[in-house]
């Protein structure tokens, strides 16, 4: 098992195991098997057999693997529904003050959040040398390799406000389109970089929710006593000196119980049409979530890491990661603070140095537009931004 460290694979669930095996038998037929047939000293009637097995392990591994991919896809939609219609359905309306907590009522046999996910690639030691002020979890997919060079290279480079302490973690899970080569550059580039965390659940759309709570176990665990803690999505421009100097103002006291985004106000979608956001009335009853802050980017005390992972084990998982969260913070009874000036913008915008100097955010920003305009954005030069200002005129 040259391939794949045979501690890795044992180190996976079941079904993952059975993925991983099956493309390894695939491996082994495309490459070695021609070679072994040619070398063979048995007979022709040998190779043919030997052949004949070969296949019949190709198409079972197949088959498989096929199987798995269909059920893998919707696994976890269909645990948010087996699990919300048991549970979400116990309150009346969300208007009410609700307990996302019915505990009394809840089977024993359904799960809660944690699966026992295990850490495939981990960075146990980023904070051992110095405790960071702040902490950048940024959702990543395995295959964006090119997307995480370009964020280390502008907001997400650690060294990007002097004299503060900022650390970098990209979050992936197992790519649906897993190939050894794409794992074993994933572990190479965690080697260089070391900032990659990866844990053995799918990666996709519906799993947000169980991406974005590897990364608060992850500061639960690792990283405990950061000041603050960054989530942020890679289509966002962040201005990191007006997050740091700004708003959380580094020669300030640390605050506590602390969360604060872009704030909605909203409820679930009906509309079929709208798959990705589509939560039926089984699943939530309600037509208003409580308070939460867009996905693409928020910002907490690092206390609220744990707090968030403790209570996520207790609270029935949900699909919509910024609405779970959400429904964490109600849980604990945590409101929302409103930002400055509407520092997170979140609707498309036009780069303006000037304008976007006195911002925290904007989503979405294309990649390619972010490695146009970050070379003019930094050093930070307000100057021209006075100059321009228009003079005020005596009548």
């Amino acid at each position: 098992m040259h391939l794949l460290d045979a501690v890795f694979l044992n180190n996976m669930p079941t079904p993952t195991r059975f993925m991983f095996s099956a493309l390894q038998i695939q491996q082994f037929l495309v490459v070695f098997l021609p070679g072994q047939c040619e070398t063979m000293k048995g007979s022709l009637k040998e190779c043919q057999m030997f052949l004949c097995v070969g296949v019949s392990m190709l198409a079972s591994s197949i088959f498989v693997i096929h199987i798995f991919s269909d059920v893998k896809i919707d696994i976890w939609e269909k645990h948010q529904i087996n699990t919300q219609t048991n549970v979400w359905t116990t309150k009346a309306s969300i208007l009410e003050k609700i307990t996302v907590l019915p505990a009394k009522t809840r089977h024993l046999l359904i799960p809660n959040y944690s699966y026992n996910y295990r850490f495939l690639l981990n960075q146990p030691d980023k904070c051992r040398e110095k405790v960071p002020f702040l902490v950048m979890l940024v959702v990543s997919k395995a295959t964006d390799i090119d997307t995480r060079h370009l964020i280390r290279a502008t907001w997400g480079n650690e060294t990007i406000i002097p004299g503060v302490v900022i650390k970098r973690l990209f979050l992936v899970g197992v790519d649906p389109l897993f190939t050894i080569p794409l794992q074993q550059a994933l572990q190479e580039e965690s080697f260089v970089f070391q900032d990659i965390l990866q844990q053995d659940f799918l990666d996709s759309y519906h799993n947000l929710t169980v991406k974005t709570m590897m990364g608060m176990e992850w500061v639960a665990k690792y990283c405990p006593t950061a000041s603050y803690v960054l989530k942020i999505d890679t289509d966002v421009f962040l201005n990191v000196d007006f997050l740091v100097n700004d708003l959380l103002k580094p020669k300030g006291p640390t605050r506590l119980n602390y969360f604060t985004g872009r704030i909605l106000n909203t409820g679930p979608i009906r509309d079929k049409a709208h798959k990705k956001w589509y939560i039926p009335k089984e699943v939530y009853p309600s037509d208003k979530y409580p308070p939460y802050c867009a996905g693409p980017i928020y910002l907490f005390s690092g206390d609220m890491a744990t707090k968030i992972y403790n209570v996520a084990q207790l609270i029935p998982p949900f699909p919509l990661e910024d609405t779970f969260v959400g429904f964490c913070l109600h849980e604990m009874g945590i409101k929302i603070t409103k930002p400055p000036r509407a520092a997170f913008h979140g609707h498309k915008m036009t780069f303006d140095r000037c304008k976007f100097y006195k911002l925290a955010s904007v989503h979405p920003f294309s990649h390619n537009e972010l490695l146009k305009v970050w070379p003019g954005f930094l050093p930070k030069n307000e100057t021209t931004c006075l100059e321009r200002a228009p003079k005020s005129t005596n009548a």
